[in-house]
This record gives C-alpha cells, structure tokens and sequence, in this order.
C-alpha cells in the first residue's frame, strides 16, 4: 500500500518554510511515511529549474531523487523510517475571476506526467499572468479556461478542484464559490475525476451530496513546512507513477484507490461559523438564527465548511453511499506527544522524544496507524499508547475552528491532564466515551444587535431609450450631430438610429457607418447583427479610403510594412538630424490635413519620405482617406459612384475628426446622403494626432441645415464622480455649458491620496487593491482584507497614469500583494490579442489607451505639476485644455470608484523633484472628496500585507 500526499508548496510559495527544498521534502516524507510526493508550485521558474536538476526520471513516470543527494542525505535517516520516495510534478493555482456577476476564487491542483509537460504549460502561464511573484500564482482565468488550457498542453493532466469547501477560495466556498461544480467547469465537468475536500472537511460531510458520488475524493497536506507533510493523505494500492495514479483517480477502489487519512475536520480553521475579530464561534443553526451578521458588530460572520455542506447536502447526516473509501482520521504525533508531555509541539522535549519514537518504531504514519500497543507503551510509555488507542478510536475532544482560527484535538479532559501534570505514566484514567464536538464558548452579548438592513439595491437602468435619444433617434429633418457624454449611451443611439432608418423604408444597404478603430467597427457591426441589420457597412476611415482607392485604381493599392516604413523614416530623418519619432509625428500631422506645406526645417525630411514611398508604390496609413478624398475629387466617374452609394452616414465619436476625414465624408455625401454625427467635445485628446476639436462645433458649417441635440443622462458613473468630472470641466475657460446628470446613486466620495514618493503610492494601492477584491490569499484575508470585501474582480480595476514610466512601482507592488496584472503598452487595450485578454487582470495602461472603456473601479495616479498638463522639460508643454479633457477622460472611465493620488517627491525627467498638486486638483469640489496622506515611512508597517 501506498501512501501519496499529492499537494504542498515549495519555498517560493508565500508563508512557506524557507527548508522546502527536495532535499527537505525527500527526507521528511519517509519521516512521515509518504510514499508519493507532489513537487508543489511547478509554475515558479526558479523552483521549476531546481526541480529539474535535483530530480531524475524513474522511467516509469514518475520521479526520485538525485542518487548523489539521496546518498548524502539517507545516513541522517533512522533505517526503521528508510523508504525513498517519488514525486510527481504538482502546483496549485488560484483562479480569481468574475462568473455570473460575481467574484470567484477557486484553488486548483494540477498534476502533470513529467516536468517538459509542466515547462510547457507555464509558457502559456506566463503570457497570461505573473507567475514569478509566488509559488502559488494567482491569474484572473476563469476556472474552466484554466482547465482547457491543461488539456491542450496535456491531454493526460490531472486536474482536480482544491480544498473544496474553503469559505474564501474554492469551487464551493460560501464566499466565492458556486453550488455545484457544473455551474464552474461547464462542458468541461467530466473531465475532473477527484476532488479535494480539505483539512475541514472529511468524507462522510461530502457523502451527504449526491452530486459528489461519481468522484474520488482525495485529502492531501496542503503542506508549507516538511512537518505538515502527510497531516492528509492518500491510501493507494497501485505502483507510484502518473499513469497509475490517474487511473486510481479516475476508477476509485476499482483502480487501486483505497482511501484516505484525515484531519479531524474540527481542527480546520474553517470548520464552523464565526467572526474571530469579535470571539464569536457558532454553529449553523445559531448563524441562521443571526441573519448571517455579526451580533456584537454587526459585520458578516464568516460561514464555515459546516454550514456550507449542510446548505448544499441532499441527503441526511449520517449517511454513507454504498461504494464510500475507508477513511481514518488522526492527529500529527507531534500533537499527540505534546498532550502527553504537556508541552508545546514546537518544544525541544516533543522533538526529542518523536525523534525517538520514530527511530525504535518507523515512520510517524506507521506509529499512529499500525504499531501495536504494547510496542507503543515499551517505547513511549503507557500515556502514550493510551493516548493512540483513543485517536484511532476516534475517542477525542474537540474544540471546532473558525474563521480562520485553527480548532483543537484533545486526547485527555482538562481533568485528566491536570492529573498526568508532572507524570510518566497513565494510571486509573476514566474512559472518553464518545467523539464530542466541542467549540471554544463564547459570551453572548447583553445588547444583542438586530442584522444590520441590507444595502439599497442600485436603480435599475431603464431598458429603453430616454427621451433625449429617442429625439435624436427620430430627428428626419437632415444632418445631425449629437453631444454624448461619458456613459450616455451613444453607441446604443447610434444603432438604435440605423435601425429605426431601416423600419420607416430605408435599405440597410446603403446604410453606412464609420468610426476610427477596428475593434470599434467590428462591435458595432456585431450590434447591427443583433437587431437584423447585417447588411449596413461598417467601416473605420482608414478601410474606407482603401476601399475608395480600390476603386479608383482599379486594384489594391500597395501598403508599406511596419519595417520597412520604420526604415524610411530612419533614413528621411538624417536629413533633418531629427529623431525618426519626431519625424513620423511631423508626417502624420501633415497628412490629416488636405493640403501639406510642410515646415522649412521638416521638408526635406519629408521630400525624402514621399519620394522613397512612391519609388517603390507604396502609401502609408495616413494616406488612405487623404489620398481617397482627394480622388473623389479629382475623378468625376469614381465621386459619382460613391457619392450616391449611401443614403445615410453614421459617424461615431466625431471630436476624433481631423480635416481630412471630415473631407471624405462631405464628398461621401455630396450625392444627397444625410450624415449623423454622435461625439462628445469633452472627449477630444487627440490633438497631437491631428484630430481637431473645432470640427465639432463647426459641423453645422461643414453640414449645412444640421440640427444638434445633447444626451443629458449618464448610465456609467456613480452621481459623485459625475459631479466631480462635471466640475473639472466646467473651470474650463469658455467651454459651452453641458452637465449631464447621473442616473445611478450617488455612491461614495471619490477618495484622493498624497503620498511621499511613488513607492508609497504604489503601495497605498496595492493595499486598497487588496481590501477591494477581499484578499488574495489567506493571509490577506484573515488580516481583515475579506470583511471589505467589495465584489469586485481584478478584472474590474484599472490604474491609469501619464506615462508609461509611472507603472513599474505599481506592477511591482501589485506582484507583492499577488495581484493579477497587465501593464498595457502604446496600444490601445481594446487591440490586444483576444488570449491575452481571457485572463481578468488589474490593467495598468495610460489615461490616452483607456479612451472608449469603463471600469467599476480607476485609480488615477501622478496627478502633479509637471505630469499633469504634462511639461516636459526643454520641450513644449501640452496643450492644458487637452490635459484637462484628458483627465475627464480617465475620471469618468470608473462606473462605481473613484481614487486619485499624487506624489510629494518623484524622479522625473532624471530630476529630483517636489511637485505641488496638478492645478486640476483644485476644480475638484471638496465637498466631494476624502483626502489621505501619507505616514512616515514604516517599511514594516506598511509592507504587512505583502
């Protein structure tokens, strides 16, 4: 028979012993009796590495030892404990996510046949998430996505769902969990074959859910020091190797699995319900009776593996399926001599004195299982063997943990222990006469509080169309433009605006529809679909001036490559002795516009550019629509085709406009097509691409006889961060008066934070970042990060800066807290490959990328003189309204929270500086506000949750 303890941690997971290294692991495990070792933690590139040079292959499937370290280290083992063991490449990954509008937290166990298997799924990993921070990484995969990608890296992966019932990370935890395991894993349910119950759970609370009875469940260790090895474990009657493994995993008794060694259930620290800040410890019935709220503080108890079984179980207590594994449940030795020696297990004494037990007996799992008594009593005395008798008995006192709080095992009642204080032997003891499930008490308090009164659920947004969209949804009069502000529903009026042009008689053929991105034009497109419009185009500028050019030329025109364009500018850029960025910047700005006179200094920089382009026939992108508006003109037969090709034209977020598209589309609609224009001025931060905000206003100009109308809801943003970006914008000098009005509660105050430097920032956000999402791990969480927990996800939580440069502090606090992150580059978020953004992460982008996306939740950093309006030193400044508008941008990016920050003292530009606040900050009424500052800093204080 084997003994196989599947999960632990290496030294690299967080609250690990610094020991846990194979050559710890492989000595302890035959102290304890394991046969098969999971590695743990597989995804850590350094532990990974070290697993590949201290261990070799069985050739079987499985893995030993070096023998050159297994010979050094076999002389410290007593011969009686001598059983090499094997180890089977394991790790443990926490999934932290949001599934039908709500966060989960699940933990799972992976096993792998062999560690390439292992390298190759960590490549894959490491593009999704950090997976150097810890040992046991946490990503923002679902769960299921989680388990596809093991199966299409192995097909042969053991996946099995962790500690099941753990209240804060489980695929059934009360707290961020599901109720059944179809609701996590959906089509791929039937490829998970066993399930982990867990140190609070043992099998007969699983038997009483018939959902579980086609899976094996399997205990194992979860170990963070060698000592914790085998506390729960596998019974196996099968050689130690991967492939047996799994079919003992997938057949249960029929494939050699026997059963398992359990915790007493009570000892875990999840096993009942309670609220450890306040002392209270109770049972199902008394946490029901409560209101699941605290009655001291009123605060949520947190709801123990107990309850969470009983709420879930379809069958009585008590009951046991038919073809149920044998189970045994102990305690650690240690514990048990401990109780006898009445001494701490940490102790000197109990050391020694295990040490010697396991030197005369054989492994701890021998001694607590097999050895006979009256071997017991000669080595350890009769206390001891008395002791044993009662664990394997079951004959012992309880004392149930709680949130978070270990439970207790006794052995002797306080009676009997006070009379073994300063004895060696066990003399006339009263029996223990049954399993008691005591608890620790707990005073009831005298003014016992009602459950405080849920919070209002927030207003429901109204399904259909406001009165101001649905004006301009039904404007027949000709052109159009529409003010939107930020959560106005623009997109909607804009579809809703096509379709309702299609059911008074138009032909959704000659329906076009333009915006500036891609990504953009193909939502939009699918949102057509949806309403049955698959035949109205949608185009952004650019593939609608190469469609045009198409045309025209009679065949596809030629497009230079990102490289060799880079090429050319490099070249173009040595006769001016300019930079190529500045150049490329230069060029683009020339070609948003119809006619080019480019500057003395630039032209020949620019000669050089346009004549290298046509030697070889090549346009670039910026080419497209100018080149497109310009044949229009110039070709009467090729304006005649597409000047009465439409009879309406849809344009989306119209500030983005430069000259020359709004060229293309004045000759686009010189054939009778009426133009809607949909766009917020308040939104225009792209001047230094050439877009020009006055082309908004100048609509009427450029349109003549349009009519305009404002959208004066938003559904976006709590009332408090309106009123705070409305405020922002309304100290722009002679901006025209537009105050959209929240229709979602007020919500809380937007937070500000003035911190000493960036370090102190970026922690201040990585703790409020933690406190959000309720902690990632347990630590976090039984620290008190869980009781505010919020309901969001990481993927909920965006950090918008001015630069680049400000995200590295932050990442780097973020991977200390065990945040799953993604720091965007130059591109726009919403470009990103679609793998890349499976994975719900924190996004760490600027405020430009963050254009055309909402979060529940934004932190806006840096904002100080110098990075907001941005001024960078011997260069021109940035254009201050543009900054402002840029600030609205990324303030009203958040729908429920909003935290600004800014730094005392920051390196910027290679300069010590001590920026004042951004002038910005004093637009931001106070009323609206919490302000924060930074302590002193105390590294140890603040560093406690990392």
């Amino acid at each position: 028979m084997l003994v196989a303890d599947l999960h632990i941690h290496s030294r690299y997971s967080r609250a690990t012993a610094r020991d846990m290294g194979p050559e710890a692991l492989w000595r302890h495990a035959q102290l304890k009796g394991v046969d098969l070792l999971g590695t743990g933690d597989f995804t850590h590139p350094a532990w990974w590495a070290e697993l590949a040079e201290k261990l070799v292959e069985t050739g079987d499937g499985a893995y030993q030892l070096r023998p050159d370290l297994a010979a050094a280290l076999g002389e410290s083992l007593p011969p009686s404990c001598r059983r090499p063991p094997r180890f089977l490449p394991s790790a443990e990954i926490s999934s932290i996510y949001k599934r039908h509008g709500q966060t989960r937290k699940v933990h799972s166990l992976i096993l792998m046949p062999t560690l390439q298997d292992a390298a190759r799924l960590n490549q894959r990993l490491d593009k999704l998430g950090n997976i150097k921070s810890d040992g046991r990484p946490i990503l923002g995969l679902d769960a299921r996505d989680l388990l596809e990608l093991c199966l299409e890296v192995c097909p042969e992966v053991i996946f099995i769902p962790a500690h099941i019932w753990t209240p804060w990370f489980s695929v059934f935890g009360s707290k961020s969990g599901f109720d059944a395991l179809e609701e996590a894993f959906d089509d791929l349910t039937c490829h998970i074959k066993a399930l982990e119950t867990g140190l609070s759970s043992d099998p007969p609370m699983n038997w009483r859910l018939s959902a579980l009875d086609g899976y094996t469940l399997v205990s194992n260790s979860d170990a963070h020091s060698p000592a914790k090895l085998a506390r729960e474990a596998n019974l196996l009657d099968c050689p130690a190797t991967f492939h047996d493994l799994a079919r003992a995993l997938s057949l249960g008794a029929a494939g050699g699995f026997l059963g398992t060694i359990e915790f007493f259930p009570d000892e875990g620290k999840y096993h009942l319900d309670g609220h450890r800040k306040c002392g209270l410890c109770l049972g199902p019935d008394e946490t029901r009776a409560y209101g699941g709220r605290c009655p001291v503080c009123g605060g949520p108890i947190t709801v123990g593996v107990l309850s969470r079984v009983a709420e879930l179980a379809d069958r009585p207590e008590g009951y046991r399926p038919p073809a149920a594994a044998h189970f045994e449940s102990l305690a650690p030795l240690d514990e048990v001599v401990a109780e006898v020696l009445g001494q701490g297990p940490a102790t000197k004494a109990v050391g020694a004195a295990v040490d010697g037990l396991r030197r005369r007996l054989g492994p701890e799992l021998t001694i607590l299982r097999q050895t006979p008594l009256e071997e017991l009593a000669r080595a350890g005395g009769p206390v001891l063997a008395e002791a044993i008798d009662r664990l394997r008995a079951g004959k012992v006192v309880l004392q149930g943990g709680f949130d978070g709080q270990f439970g207790v095992v006794r052995l002797f009642s306080p009676a009997e222990r006070q009379r073994l204080a300063g004895q060696k032997a066990l003399l006339d003891l009263a029996p223990v006469t049954g399993r008691g499930r005591g608890r620790k008490a707990a005073a009831r308090p005298v003014d016992s509080r009602q459950p405080a009164a849920p919070a209002a659920a927030p207003t429901a947004v109204d399904q259909g169309l406001d009165e101001f969209q649905r004006r301009a949804m039904d404007y027949d009069g000709g052109h159009l433009i529409v003010r939107a502000g930020p959560g106005a529903g623009k997109t909607r009026l804009l579809t809703a605006r096509a379709a309702r042009l299609v059911a008074g008689g138009g032909d959704a053929s000659r329906l076009l529809l333009v915006t500036f991105t891609r990504k953009a034009a193909e939502e939009l497109g699918q949102r057509l679909a949806t309403l049955g419009l698959e035949a109205a185009r949608t185009h952004t500028f650019h593939g609608l001036g190469l469609e045009i050019l198409t045309d025209h030329l009679g065949r596809r025109p030629a497009i230079v490559a990102d490289q060799r364009r880079e090429e050319i500018l490099s070249q173009a850029a040595k006769a001016v002795d300019l930079p190529p960025g500045q150049v490329d910047w230069a060029i683009s700005r020339l070609k948003q516009r119809l006619d080019q006179r480019p500057e003395p200094t630039l032209a020949p920089a620019w000669l050089a550019y346009e004549q290298a382009l046509a030697a070889e026939g090549l346009l670039d992108l910026d080419d497209l629509p100018r080149q497109a508006a310009l044949a229009l003109a110039q070709d009467g037969a090729l304006a005649g085709r597409w000047s009465g090709k439409f009879d309406h034209i849809l344009v989306d977020e119209y500030q983005d406009a430069n000259p020359v598209q709004v060229a293309l589309l004045r000759r686009l609609a010189a054939g009778g097509a009426l133009v809607a224009a949909i766009g917020d001025p308040d939104q225009a931060i792209y001047g230094f691409r050439g877009a020009e905000r006055a082309l908004f206003a100048d609509f009427g100009r450029d349109f003549a006889g349009a009519r305009s109308f404002d959208l004066r809801r938003n559904y976006r943003s709590s009332g408090r961060i309106v009123a705070a970006a409305t405020a922002l914008m309304a100290a722009e000098a002679g901006r025209e008066a537009y105050a959209p009005q929240a229709v979602n509660p007020a919500g809380p105050l937007v937070e500000c934070f003035e911190a000493a430097d960036p370090q102190a920032e970026a922690i201040w956000l990585a703790q409020r970042v933690v406190e959000l999402l309720g902690g990632l791990d347990s630590r976090q969480v039984e620290a008190g990060a869980g009781a505010r927990s919020q309901g969001f996800s990481a993927g909920d939580i965006a950090v918008l800066y001015r630069l680049h440069a400000q995200a590295e502090p932050i990442a780097q606090a973020l991977a200390r807290v065990g945040a799953p992150t993604q720091v965007a580059a130059t591109a726009h978020l919403a470009e990103l490959d679609p793998l890349d953004l499976r994975a719900q992460r924190v996004k760490l982008l600027s405020m430009h990328a963050a254009k055309g996306l909402e979060f529940p939740v934004v932190f806006v950093v840096g904002l100080e003189e110098g990075l907001l309006p941005y001024q960078p030193p011997g260069k021109d400044a940035a254009d201050p309204d543009e900054e402002r508008r840029l600030l609205y941008v990324a303030m009203t990016r958040a729908r429920q929270r909003l935290f600004l920050s800014r730094c005392c003292w920051r390196m910027l530009f290679g300069e010590s500086r001590r920026p004042g606040r951004s002038p910005f900050w004093a637009d931001l009424p106070g009323e609206l506000l919490v302000a924060h500052k930074s302590k002193a800093r105390r590294r140890a204080r603040q560093l406690v949750l990392f």
